[in-house]
Protein backbone atom coordinates (compact mmCIF):
# COMPACT_ATOMS: atom_id res chain seq x y z
CA UNK A 1 0.00 0.00 0.00
CA UNK A 2 1.35 3.40 -0.95
CA UNK A 3 1.78 6.18 1.59
CA UNK A 4 -0.76 8.42 -0.16
CA UNK A 5 -3.37 5.68 0.05
CA UNK A 6 -2.61 5.31 3.76
CA UNK A 7 -2.99 9.04 4.35
CA UNK A 8 -6.42 9.00 2.66
CA UNK A 9 -7.72 6.42 5.15
CA UNK A 10 -9.54 7.49 8.31
CA UNK A 11 -8.26 6.51 11.77
CA UNK A 12 -10.80 3.71 12.18
CA UNK A 13 -9.74 2.09 8.89
CA UNK A 14 -6.07 2.52 9.78
CA UNK A 15 -6.56 0.75 13.11
CA UNK A 16 -8.44 -2.11 11.42
CA UNK A 17 -5.63 -2.47 8.88
CA UNK A 18 -3.02 -2.48 11.67
CA UNK A 19 -4.88 -5.23 13.53
CA UNK A 20 -5.16 -7.30 10.36
CA UNK A 21 -1.46 -6.91 9.63
CA UNK A 22 -0.57 -7.96 13.17
CA UNK A 23 -2.51 -11.19 12.67
CA UNK A 24 -0.70 -11.76 9.38
CA UNK A 25 2.65 -11.12 11.10
CA UNK A 26 1.82 -13.72 13.75
CA UNK A 27 0.98 -16.25 11.03
CA UNK A 28 4.21 -15.45 9.23
CA UNK A 29 6.14 -16.02 12.46
CA UNK A 30 4.77 -19.54 12.51
CA UNK A 31 5.83 -20.08 8.91
CA UNK A 32 9.31 -18.83 9.73
CA UNK A 33 9.51 -21.26 12.65
CA UNK A 34 8.76 -24.01 10.12
CA UNK A 35 11.73 -22.89 7.98
CA UNK A 36 9.83 -20.95 5.32
CA UNK A 37 12.57 -18.56 4.23
CA UNK A 38 10.31 -16.49 1.94
CA UNK A 39 8.15 -15.50 4.92
CA UNK A 40 11.03 -13.57 6.50
CA UNK A 41 10.97 -10.83 3.87
CA UNK A 42 7.18 -10.66 3.87
CA UNK A 43 7.11 -10.35 7.68
CA UNK A 44 9.66 -7.53 7.55
CA UNK A 45 7.59 -5.65 4.95
CA UNK A 46 4.38 -6.05 6.96
CA UNK A 47 6.09 -4.78 10.12
CA UNK A 48 7.23 -1.69 8.22
CA UNK A 49 3.69 -1.14 6.95
CA UNK A 50 2.38 -1.35 10.53
CA UNK A 51 4.94 1.26 11.57
CA UNK A 52 3.94 3.57 8.71
CA UNK A 53 0.24 3.20 9.53
CA UNK A 54 0.91 3.83 13.22
CA UNK A 55 2.81 6.99 12.38
CA UNK A 56 0.02 8.25 10.13
CA UNK A 57 -2.56 7.44 12.80
CA UNK A 58 -0.59 9.43 15.37
CA UNK A 59 -0.23 12.35 12.96
CA UNK A 60 -3.98 12.38 12.34
CA UNK A 61 -4.75 12.31 16.07
CA UNK A 62 -2.34 15.18 16.75
CA UNK A 63 -3.81 17.25 13.92
CA UNK A 64 -7.32 16.57 15.19
CA UNK A 65 -6.30 17.70 18.67
CA UNK A 66 -4.67 20.87 17.32
CA UNK A 67 -7.74 21.68 15.25
CA UNK A 68 -9.91 21.16 18.32
CA UNK A 69 -7.74 23.53 20.37
CA UNK A 70 -7.87 26.16 17.59
CA UNK A 71 -11.65 26.05 17.58
CA UNK A 72 -11.80 26.36 21.37
CA UNK A 73 -9.47 29.35 21.43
Amino acid sequence: MKINEMRDMNIKDINQKINGLKVEIANLSLKIANSDVKAIKEKREKKKEVARLSTISTEKMILAELNKEDKDA
